[in-house]
């Protein structure tokens, strides 16, 4: 047999069945060009049922998806199955080429390329393509095309195969052994800024799935095309990875063996990436598509801050709304829209949220441990009976997350210990940087508190400590209240400025009720005082340092607060606007208001100098302060104070002697020195 009648056999071979192995390899373009024709002339004559059939197949491709782009992704995951490492897209004003540096076409190729729902893939367990469609789909864009890569030259216009002469792309754009597609471009069927917001729907980390591509281009090599002001920037897709090890993961009950990698986008985000090739379990099977030994499952979790979620079959197919990309064998609908309601899917559930239970975990307690927001919470949004895959895959990820990366979880601690959440003890929100962390572990009853380094800004570690509380599926502290955290006042040690700090939560939280009777404020001499004690004023910060005497500060009813309420801080004005509004706040100058607590402490029984009365000084300073005073708050006050106070005098007893005693001013002579010009100042109000 020569040379030709080999080729009329191989082109004979495929007409019959195109997934056979021709058995020939084609070298020259000479061949290549006969090869086509033979094809070509087979298609043509065969029988007309089929030519109809895939006539009608090309036609129903045009609206298979409803993303008119469809072919581009359909591009990428093919180059990815020929072991491509790069993808370019080159967009020019009468063309679209698209080329990848994977293997090159082989003669077995030409009819899979041209042909719609012929596929070489289904029995491939480990290539993504299994309905031969997907390239069928660029006739959104166009209705002819051309594939380019040595010896072959072919353009595809429905279903005639024809040889043509070679693509000439600078060597910049394309490598010589590349495979090259032409998609000639009508007016208007594409621009160059429609290209690129496609690709904005992508970003690096569609790509991590993919086994081989790692660079995804899409750029213009037609600027002179575009206006001035129409300054279209290439896109680049690209991920940089690094291996860390490989470990040993419970997956669906059995150890498995997972690699774990990382992957930073060109941006800087980073990805933590874990894959294993597990046993398919049950007996359910893929549809239209070989079942392997093993079979691939992957989870990638961003971390450093939350990212978009998707469920991959290789690229990304569907939205997941939890902060994580996984894949597996999924099988997607024709149009990779969606995916299939399939026993199959559903088996892969399982699977997944193993995976990704275990590697949470690992970068929990290993890697970032304040990577909280990896962790989905219930949402009144979720389905009760989710039927869609994704949402399957949410609700298998919350469900671990309770039931078992709960109980899992240790946190490492400033003392250089990992402890369970079990033992760490948490505070309120309201306490959060007002108390420290070993006045938390003390009030808790725990050995540790809930590390800083473990809690993320926007605060999602609260939600999902709570989230996992309420279920009760893991033993966890009650957090420390306010309320619980007060009874640390009642310690004459206890820090100034956590005193002013949680004495302001307590206001603002409504139980100042509780402070009134509680040692709470602080005087410039570090005693610990009730806001509400009889006898006690407590000065405006600005009076701290009396500009000028006042008649009462002879009774040192009026202290000095400790200079930290001075401090310009929400704290310290929380607590001084209290103390405003109790009346406990004075200033020097405000003769009535001391007064006033004066007034106050005979109402209540006590008495300034207590039991042994107050010396003639003291009376004079008083008697000096009603003249600064009004007649009419002298006459409201004057009750109240004359209670407050007990004189030095004396009795007689039977005999006629002088006996000492303390005697209130109302039961008393008094003397000289008391007396007043108006005659009533001291002794009417007392």
């Amino acid at each position: 047999m020569n040379e030709d009648e080999e080729l009329i056999a191989a082109v004979e071979a495929l007409l019959s069945d195109p997934r056979t192995d021709p058995g020939i390899d084609i070298a020259t373009v000479e061949q290549a060009a006969r090869a086509v024709g033979l094809l070509d002339e087979g298609l043509q004559n065969g029988p007309g049922v089929f030519r109809l059939m895939a006539e009608g197949g090309h036609r129903g491709a045009e609206t298979l998806s409803s993303d008119r782009l469809q072919v581009l992704s359909e591009m990428v995951q093919n180059a990815d199955d020929t072991r491509a490492s790069q993808v370019r897209f080159i967009w020019r004003s009468e063309e679209l080429l698209i080329a990848h540096d994977g293997k090159g076409v082989r003669l077995a190729d030409i009819l899979l390329l041209g042909m719609p729902w012929l596929s070489g893939k289904s029995s491939d367990a480990e290539a993504t393509g299994r309905f031969g469609i997907g390239l069928a789909t660029l006739r959104g864009l166009a209705t002819t095309w051309e594939v380019h890569c040595h010896p072959f030259h072919v353009r595809f216009a429905d279903l005639s195969i024809r040889s043509v002469e070679p693509l000439v792309v600078p060597e910049q754009l394309v490598g010589p052994e590349w495979t090259v597609f032409r998609i000639p471009l009508q007016p208007d069927a594409l621009s160059a800024s429609e290209l690129f917001e496609w690709f904005e729907t992508w970003n690096d980390s569609s790509l991590l799935f993919l086994r081989h591509v790692r660079q995804v281009e899409a750029l213009s090599d037609c600027l002179g095309e575009q206006g001035d002001n129409d300054e279209t920037p290439s896109v680049m897709l690209k991920l940089s990875w690094a291996e860390i090890d490989r470990r040993r993961l419970r997956i669906d009950g059995e150890e498995a063996e997972v690699r774990v990698r990382e992957a930073r986008t060109t941006n800087g985000a980073l990805w933590r990436v874990y894959d294993a090739h597990v046993a398919p379990q049950g007996t359910s099977t893929r549809q239209h598509k070989a079942v392997g030994a093993f079979m691939p499952v992957a989870v990638a979790l961003p971390v450093h801050g939350p990212d978009l979620g998707s469920v991959h079959a290789g690229l990304p197919v569907a939205e997941l709304r939890a902060p994580a990309r996984v894949h597996a064998q999924f099988d997607p609908v024709v149009s990779r829209e969606g995916f299939v309601a399939s026993r199959w899917n559903a088996d892969l559930v399982p699977l997944v949220a193993d995976l990704w239970a275990a590697a949470a975990l690992d970068v929990l307690s290993e890697v970032e441990p304040s990577a909280w927001h990896l962790v989905p919470l219930p949402s009144p949004s979720d389905p009760s009976s989710p039927t869609r895959l994704p949402d399957s895959i949410r609700a298998a990820l919350v469900d671990r997350s309770r039931t078992w990366l709960a109980s899992q979880i240790s946190l490492p601690c400033p003392d250089g210990s990992t402890k369970l959440l079990s033992a760490l003890a948490v505070e309120e929100p309201q306490l959060s940087g007002v108390l420290d962390d070993e006045d938390i572990a003390r009030l808790a009853g725990l050995p540790s508190t809930f590390p800083r380094r473990a809690r993320d800004g926007a605060h999602q570690w609260r939600e999902v400590l709570t989230d996992w509380r309420c279920e009760g599926t893991v033993e966890l502290a009650d957090q420390v209240r306010v309320r619980d955290a007060l009874i640390s006042l009642d310690d004459t040690e206890y820090d100034i400025g956590q005193t002013i700090r949680l004495a302001a939560v307590a206001i603002e939280e409504d139980l100042d009720f509780l402070l009134r009777n509680r040692p709470c404020v602080i005087d410039a001499d570090g005693r610990r005082l009730w806001p509400t004690a009889p006898g006690i004023a407590f000065a405006e910060p600005q009076d701290a340092e009396p500009r000028s005497s006042n008649p009462l500060d002879a009774l040192g009813i009026v202290v000095n607060l400790h200079a930290d309420y001075a401090e310009n801080s929400p704290w310290a004005g929380r607590v001084l606007d209290w103390l405003r509004k109790q009346g406990c706040l004075v200033r020097r100058d405000d003769t009535a208001a001391v007064l006033s607590r004066i007034e106050r402490m005979g109402r209540v029984g006590r008495r300034i100098g207590g039991d042994t009365g107050c010396g003639v000084e003291q009376l004079v300073s008083i008697q000096a302060a009603l003249g600064e005073v009004s007649k009419k708050v002298r006459e409201r006050l004057g009750p109240g104070i004359g209670k407050a106070l007990l004189l030095d005098g004396y009795e007689y007893d039977s005999d006629g002697n002088e006996m000492p005693c303390n005697v209130p001013p109302a039961h008393a002579y008094l003397p000289q020195v008391l007396e007043s010009t108006d005659g009533d100042r001291f002794a009417v109000a007392a």
